[in-house]
């Protein structure tokens, strides 16, 4: 007789997993349309947005090209669907390249994912950045003069990515593409730069030969409204599911996924996973509550595991601050100041102005919210607050280090409660050290 273990899997077992699996998706019809990154055949939304794009390309048969075209605001407020959208339908007029850069970590690997747009392998960063430029200036005029046009769009999006470098000067590598510009308008062709990131391209830190030259020629994406979301939501349900989705349920998605910066994409995932949460033939509100629960958890672990050394004691100084702060907000000096105190006695802390980046870094993966207050003569400063309870991301930090973080101020808590029971005021304050110890605070 063969025994199976509860842990191992059978065939058996396997089936019954894929018919349950299967009921469940009996509900979608195409769940491709509940895709945040599949491109639809028309945009909700966005007109005015298009509008302003579209007077910037066309202008070339005016005989204008705009060098640099700065596209941003936040995280699934529609930029890179629209940008796509546009040169998708402009293919009479240009050609176009799409590259994404946040897979990269220096300027180098940046030009090496530009290059691999046009089918080139990538270089050695013994060839130097302005051999990439000198390839990339040849594949573009190969590839203009293949499809008989005069206009290139290269599409650079999460474009800060390229500002995470610290040993290389993006602003060269941007006064290189911008040479290359000029240098393609010799021979008659041109070519223009949409940049597509969370901030504008004249906030980062970029030298003045740069911003003279490219100009100011922005596109700025608010965040989605609660209707516009919903009207996404409609549009998309109607296609992805075999059902018709009561309007309470989209109307439910809609007002989570604006009051949450106003992200389509992130209502489109609510979406979906209620509908694989739910029984295969009814959405009801306790699945969208579960499926909210269920990315929160999901988008936390996946932003605090993979965060690096020091952005994960970051978010573990910010955990520790707020669980001994009422106000919900903590200071960037506190937190580096926390940051130095948890991190371990033979690691080197980053700079205060390294930190500054990292905590703008966090605040971009939606785990943090900002804020920049007055404090009179000290001028300005900036607060942060986690979007999440500081239980929920402390144990992803650490969970043995949450653990004695949480009981050292239950101890806390209890001793200051005896303390506040203690009279005349002389007693307490001869007392203090004695419960404190007790409690080993």
């Amino acid at each position: 007789m063969i025994y199976v273990l509860p842990t191992e899997l059978s065939k058996a077992g396997l089936k019954k997993i894929r018919r349950k699996l299967e009921k469940q998706n009996s509900i979608f019809s195409q769940k491709k349309y509940l895709d945040g990154l599949y491109l639809p055949s028309h945009i909700i939304g966005r007109k005015k947005q298009a509008e302003e794009l579209l007077l910037h390309i066309e202008s070339l048969r005016q005989g204008f090209v705009v060098p640099v075209i700065s596209v941003y605001g936040r995280s699934g407020s529609g930029k890179s669907t629209l940008v796509k959208f546009v040169c998708n339908n402009i293919d009479d007029l240009a050609c176009f390249a799409f590259a994404n850069l946040r897979k990269a970590k220096t300027v180098f690997g940046c030009a090496n994912i530009i290059l691999s747009e046009f089918g080139m392998p990538s270089l050695k960063s013994a060839d130097g950045i302005n051999k990439t430029v000198d390839v990339l200036a040849k594949c573009i005029s190969e590839r203009l003069e293949s499809h008989g046009k005069k206009f290139m769009i290269l599409v650079l999006d999460e474009y800060d990515a390229i500002f995470s470098d610290k040993r290389n000067n993006p602003s060269d590598f941007m006064y290189k593409l911008l040479t290359l510009e000029e240098e393609l308008r010799q021979k008659d062709l041109w070519l223009c730069i949409i940049t597509i990131s969370n901030n504008a391209l004249s906030e980062y830190t970029l030298d003045d030969r740069i911003k003279s030259r490219m100009g100011n020629s922005e596109v700025f994406f608010p965040p989605y409204t609660k209707d516009d979301i919903s009207q996404i939501l409609k549009d998309r349900a109607e296609k992805a599911f075999t059902k018709k989705i009561e309007d309470k349920i989209v109307q439910y998605c809609a007002e989570i996924g604006s009051a949450e910066h106003g992200d389509a994409r992130r209502a489109l995932d609510l979406l979906r996973v209620a509908g694989e949460l739910c029984d295969g033939t009814k959405i009801t509100i306790h699945d969208i509550d579960s499926a909210n629960q269920k990315l929160q958890k999901d988008r936390l672990e996946l932003v605090v595991t993979n965060a690096s050394y020091h952005q994960k004691h970051l978010i573990g100084a910010i955990c520790r601050n707020l669980l001994n702060d009422d106000s919900g907000w903590t200071a960037t000096s506190a937190i580096y100041d926390r940051y130095k105190s948890i991190i371990q006695d033979d690691v080197n802390p980053l700079s205060y102005r390294r930190i500054s980046d990292l905590l703008v870094e966090l605040k971009n993966t939606g785990l943090v919210h900002s804020r920049t207050i007055s404090r009179g003569r000290a001028g300005y400063g900036t607060e942060y607050r986690l979007l999440f309870s500081p239980h929920m991301v402390g144990p992803y930090v650490g969970k043995e280090w949450w653990d004695r973080v949480v009981s050292k101020k239950l101890r806390k808590d209890t001793a200051n409660a005896l303390l506040d029971r203690l009279k005349p005021r002389s007693r307490r304050q001869s007392s203090y050290n004695s419960i404190f110890k007790k409690y080993g605070i």
